[in-house]
């Protein structure tokens, strides 16, 4: 394969050196003839603008070879004969340009002759359908180029906003500017894509065949050409559009656009020239949104541009700024160089990105401040040389660099700032605030139950600060027994830290300190201390230690300062260290901190000492108890407080005799003897007989005991509630929010929400916290050339070379640890330790290609032949690394081979009919580099069971192409297109499992298959009687085995049957109608409408749009059929339409200056158009089906998190719009 390889490589040396081709730029050619129809021989044809020219040859024939696309006015001038000058000639990128001349004698013609250009109806050259949309049409839509792109004929666009042509994939187009490509080679994605001012474009043009000149896609390039300045004059434009001046239908809009030209002042003078030859471009566009989804946040102005000053922020924020100079040496010699920058901040919800579906992010409605983020910044240079050697050769030499660095990131954290899931400390012990039993794992067996003691039952850890180890387990920190407090600092203090050893003479008392051994004087006195000392009375249990709880001293001040609630610290960093990711299953519902605090003592008793006289703490039979009257019942439910005769422990409710007890552990100087205080009497002292008096205080206005209010002096409960703060009354817990009672709001629907609802609390992020740094360098270069041989032939061919730097770090599930032993970091790997799929990797390939292609031109025939060729050549460091896998016996480890090439036939063909009609028919293969992630992927990072894995020998994926069509005009200014297609797709990217020992993965490989067939018609009526309309009608269907890489994969995760039989892929739509009516009225004319004069100098547009319906793969309670013989994509999506109108009308101010204001609607009729839906139900609304037994009792209106906005597409907009051109 190396030889091979390196031997097709001189031969695309050796073919290169002898001939290239120039694609991009456009031709002008015809004749010059006289009244007689003789040819004028040596007629001077010469572009004004560009100074670019052609002879006319012994046949009266001319060609002027490498015109930008643009109006330009062509002068034709011979001697004997009358000057004559055409204007507003358009060019167009790779299309003849024919213009006629017919020349009169000078004697007979008086001064110049003008003639104005009319475009003809139908380009006969072209032998495959191809749009174009010039600078006028663009701007008089008002749209983005994406807008205007995505309702082309054969465009459908998916629920992620990926653009799919002619039944491919959303990764299938090419999208280019000025020849060099703007995607993302990691992740060829079309979402988020083109981000540029309208302003910026001279001609958009889309082919969906394409000669063997293009290259590097399967469905359609999309090749952009931006303009030129003029040479001798300036011209600019200002815009700017708002929706925020309407609260209904608004989307929190700005948009700023501006685009400036002309000549580089000062150059002329500077350099003494004779006539400038410097000019530039520049524009650029602002726009800011909170889209039609907006989180509920103010988002503060920020530096996000690292310009040193704060911006406004929005849900998304685009940035783009565009410069272009040229110089134009001479007529035959011209220097272009640009350089673009773009940069985009925009949460992932919901417009996504190129590795994530924009559905991720709508988790975090109500924790907005964590919410995921992409940040993108591209930029490029280009550099361009083209040379026209003689009238019919010229070459163009280019050079470039495009990078596009994207970050994926959660809010608020790195990777390794996330709690592991081995290391979280607030796992929930107790569930009832502090009531009863329980208790926890103790996974590193200190003899603490992991996680947390919930002290106030409200389901969320409310310690500050200092954490403590819950010994009694009744969810507080206990100080324990009484000791001698020498220093007053009101916590017991240990002995200093010393070390037991021998002296030199071999002298040592075990356990004893002894004045020799060495240790640690913590209080800096000169001398070790012993512990505070405690007297034999306060030794309750007559052990000799101190039996106090210990708490970790996180600011090292010696004493115990939050109350909060114990934890196990188990890496003893003195604080808890709690949850940061969480599943749908961790949620709990809204935290509630139900009625009021109650000890849970039981009843009173005097606890008697052992035979070793050490008191317990807890009621043994026989010993004596202050039996009191309760109303609590085991069920719950508050009955008359009675005694029962026999003793009452803590049982995990709030009976009526705790409201006045209080554990004696609380307060200093306890008498081991009386656990629990009863503050109506010292049971020691006395022991009350008959009813207890606080049963007999009687009841207040609303029927409740007196005694629940709360008594100075006699209470002690805790007043939680927050509407009786001056007058507090006792709320029974009853597991529901009571007036008054706090519950955490987190959807802030002022109700509290017991069950889960889905969403992340504020403080918590995801399981995925997805994150991601990757950087896609592309370094270009270019040589091409063109000659028309002679009047038939035109000879096309070229080389273009790519190296790229593609780097990536990515991180899903940093809660995870790596600990993956059979695929080990590599050294030097960042955030070593964490995430529980990793992948990171920097490799760089060698991309080329060479074709050769012949246009015959012919009477009555147009003939494109070529032949193109595409190769991949990997770079060392990647053979290196599957070589070190392979040696080291790493599972699922392969050889990677050093590259990839393939050849490819294009044709085309052209029958013009007569002048204003044609046949065409074109055939192709179609190569295209699969996404580099597939070849890199997680190939030496962590790959747990089920995780996609890279194969650097993927083949190039291929489509084999076959269109068929006719263009005619069937009546003045009327044109009708139709054309057929028929597409098959084959090496498309899937996923293989393979199974090694114990590991499952799942390898990329070139498996997949699809189809599309379909026809395109197209109405066209040109601009004439002061309206013009466009309208297409799409059929068609895309057929395949996936829709996606990673779908097979997804199957097998989900337990589903994977289904590898033909099916509607996710974009199939079978019908699909646009139509665009402009009406326009110049300054000059007035029309009468029903008798009614209209106003002059204006423009509306009408553009509609309608899809039959997209695909989704039903259920078995909507069809009734089970899962297994339900085909995939077999429903549809209900249909969507859509109707936007827009207008503008025109002020001129003098001086070439000319205002325009208007206003444009989105969505006319405001209609609920549908996006995505639940499979389950098949509606946007309700995720759960009613037969389902899970299903919530939501009256089948579904639940909060169902009721997602981004399942419909955008409702109704306004926007205002002001534009100056000067």
């Amino acid at each position: 394969m190396k030889r091979s390889l390196t031997t097709f490589l001189h031969i695309i040396v050796l073919f290169t050196l002898t001939a290239a081709a120039f694609a991009g730029t456009g031709k002008i050619a015809g004749t010059v003839i006289d009244a007689n129809g003789d040819a004028v021989l040596f007629a001077a044809v010469q572009i004004v603008e560009t100074q670019q020219g052609a002879t006319a040859g012994v046949d009266g024939s001319y060609a002027i070879l490498g015109v930008a696309p643009g109006d330009y006015s062509v002068r034709v001038t011979a001697v004997g004969y009358g000057p004559q000058l055409i204007k507003g000639v358009q060019v167009s990128s790779d299309l003849t340009t024919t213009l006629n001349f017919t020349l009169v004698e000078e004697a007979i013609q008086i001064g110049e002759q003008e003639i104005v250009y009319k475009k003809p109806p139908v380009e006969l050259g072209t032998t495959g359908k191809q749009d174009r949309i010039g600078r006028e049409e663009i701007l008089m839509r008002g749209q983005s180029p994406v807008s205007i792109i995505a309702k082309q004929p054969g465009f459908k666009v998916d629920p992620d906003g990926g653009l799919h042509v002619r039944g491919g994939r959303d990764t299938e187009a090419k999208y280019v500017v000025d020849g060099q490509s703007k995607s993302d080679a990691l992740y060829n994605s079309s979402k988020r894509l083109i981000n540029t001012s309208a302003l910026n474009v001279e001609e958009i043009e889309i082919l969906t065949g394409g000669d063997a000149s293009t290259g590097g896609y399967q469905s359609a390039l999309i090749r952009v050409t931006t303009p030129e300045g003029k040479m001798d004059a300036y011209n600019g434009t200002i815009e700017y559009r708002t929706d925020r001046l309407f609260d209904t239908y608004s989307f929190d809009q700005d948009q700023a656009d501006y685009a400036f030209s002309g000549p580089v002042p000062f150059v002329k003078e500077l350099f003494n020239m004779k006539e400038n030859k410097f000019s530039f471009f520049t524009s650029g566009t602002a726009k800011l949104t909170n889209t039609y989804t907006p989180y509920s946040i103010r988002r503060d102005p920020s530096d996000y541009l690292d310009f040193g000053f704060d911006l406004p922020e929005r849900q998304s924020n685009d940035y783009s700024t565009f410069w272009k100079l040229t110089y134009r040496m001479d007529p035959a010699r011209k220097f272009n160089f640009s350089y673009t920058r773009e940069h985009s901040l925009w949460d992932i919800y919901p417009d996504g990105e190129a590795s994530i579906s924009g559905n991720y992010g709508w988790q975090y409605k109500y924790n907005v401040e964590n919410r995921p983020f992409s940040r993108n910044i591209r930029d490029s240079y280009n550099l361009q040389y083209q040379h026209n050697v003689t009238q019919k050769t010229f070459y163009e030499v280019s050079v470039g660099r495009f990078k596009t660095a994207t970050q994926v990131r959660p809010r608020g954290k790195n990777p390794d700032e996330f709690t592991l899931d081995t290391e979280v400390e607030d796992d929930r012990i107790f569930t009832q605030g502090g009531f009863g039993g329980g208790g926890g794992a103790d996974v590193n067996q200190n003899g603490i139950p992991d996680g947390y003691r919930d002290a106030n039952g409200d389901g969320e850890y409310n310690g500050e600060g200092e954490g403590y180890d819950d010994v009694n387990a009744n969810g507080r920190w206990d100080r324990g027994e009484d000791w001698v407090d020498l220093n007053g600092n009101g916590v017991f203090d240990q002995a200093e830290p010393w070390v037991d050893r021998s002296n030199s003479q071999g002298e040592n008392n075990p356990g004893v300190y002894d004045p020799w051994d060495p240790y640690v004087d913590v209080n800096g006195n000169g001398r070790w201390d012993d512990a505070e000392p405690q007297l034999a009375e306060q030794d309750w249990n007559g052990n000799g230690v101190w039996d106090g709880e210990r708490f970790q001293d996180a600011n090292d001040n010696g004493r115990y300062d939050g109350w909060g609630e114990g934890y196990d610290d188990r890496n003893a960093n003195g604080s808890i260290d709690k949850k940061t990711n969480f599943e749908d299953a961790d949620d709990t519902g809204e935290g509630l901190l139900d009625g009021d605090f109650v000890y849970d003592t039981g009843e009173p008793f005097i606890d008697s000492p052992d035979e070793n006289g050490y008191f317990n703490g807890t009621w043994d039979a026989g010993e004596v108890w202050l039996d009191l009257p309760s109303g609590v019942s085991l069920g719950g439910g508050r009955l008359q407080p009675t005694r029962n005769g026999q003793y009452d422990g803590p049982n995990g409710q709030a009976d009526d005799y705790e409201l006045f007890c209080i554990p004696s552990s609380l307060g200093y100087g306890m008498d081991p003897r009386l656990p629990v205080i009863y503050t109506w009497a010292n049971i020691l002292e006395e022991f009350p007989a008959g009813e207890p008096e606080w049963l007999s205080m009687g009841f207040d206005q609303n029927f409740i005991p007196l005694y629940f209010h709360y008594i100075e002096g006699r209470s002690t409960w805790i007043n939680r509630t927050l509407d009786d703060v001056e007058a507090p009354v006792y709320d029974i817990p009853n597991f529901f929010a009571d007036d008054g009672e706090f519950f955490y709001d987190y959807n802030k629907n002022g109700v509290w929400d017991s069950n889960p609802d889905d969403f992340l609390n504020p403080g918590q992020w995801d399981e995925i916290a997805f994150w991601q740094d990757r950087l896609s360098v592309e370094y270009s270069g270019k040589f091409d050339i063109t000659s028309q041989v002679n009047k038939a032939h035109e000879l096309k061919s070229g080389i273009e070379i790519k190296y790229r730097d593609l780097q990536m770090q990515s991180i899903q599930g940093p809660d995870e640890p790596y600990d993956n032993e059979d695929f080990p970091l590599p050294e030097g790997s960042p955030y070593i330790g964490v995430g529980g799929t990793r992948d990171f990797y920097n490799h760089k390939p060698w991309e080329g290609s060479v074709y050769f292609q012949d246009k015959m031109e012919f009477e009555g025939l147009i003939v494109r032949a070529g032949l193109r060729s595409d190769f991949i050549i990997q770079g060392d460091g990647l053979l290196q690394q599957f070589q070190d896998q392979v040696d080291r016996n790493q599972p699922g480890a392969l050889l990677a081979e050093r590259g990839r090439y393939v050849i490819a036939p294009r044709l085309g063909i052209s029958h013009p009919v007569s002048a204003s009609s044609k046949l065409y028919f074109n055939y192709g293969h179609y190569y295209q580099t699969p996404s580099f992630q597939y070849f890199y992927r997680s190939a030496t990072a962590n790959i747990s069971p089920n995780t996609e894995i890279g194969n650097p020998n993927l083949e190039y994926e291929k489509t084999v192409s076959y269109e068929v069509g006719v263009s005619t005009e069937f009546a003045e200014n009327w044109v009708v297109d139709v054309a057929g297609y028929y597409r098959d797709v084959y090496n498309q990217i899937g996923t293989v499992e393979e199974r090694i020992g114990p590991l499952t993965l799942n390898r990329y490989f070139n498996l997949g298959y699809a189809r599309a067939r379909g026809f395109e018609f197209s109405l066209d009526k040109k601009f004439s009687s002061m309206w013009a309309l466009t309208a297409n009608y799409d059929f068609s269907f895309a057929y395949g085995k996936e829709s996606a890489a990673a779908e097979g994969l997804l199957d097998r995760l989900n337990g589903v049957p994977e289904n590898r039989n033909e099916h509607p892929l996710d974009w199939d739509e079978t019908h699909r109608v646009s139509a665009f009516l402009t009406m326009m009225v110049a300054k000059d004319q007035h029309p009468r409408v029903l008798g009614v004069t209209l106003p002059s100098n204006w423009l509306s547009t009408v553009e509609f749009s309608y899809g039959s319906g997209l695909p989704y793969t039903p259920s078995t309670y909507t069809t009734g059929q089970s899962a297994n013989l339900i085909l995939a994509n077999s429903a549809r999506k209900p249909a969507t339409s859509t109707t936007d109108f827009r207008f503008d009308k025109f002020w001129e101010i003098g001086n070439g200056m000319k205002i325009s204001t208007g206003f444009e609607i989105f969505n006319l009729f405001n209609r609920k158009n549908v996006r995505d839906i639940y499979s389950e139900t098949g509606n946007a609304y309700d995720s759960s089906h009613e037969e389902n037994q899970n299903e919530a009792d939501d009256g089948n209106l579904g639940k909060d998190l169902d009721h997602n906005p981004r399942n419909y597409f955008p409702p109704r907009q306004v926007l205002l719009h002001l534009k100056l051109d000067f």
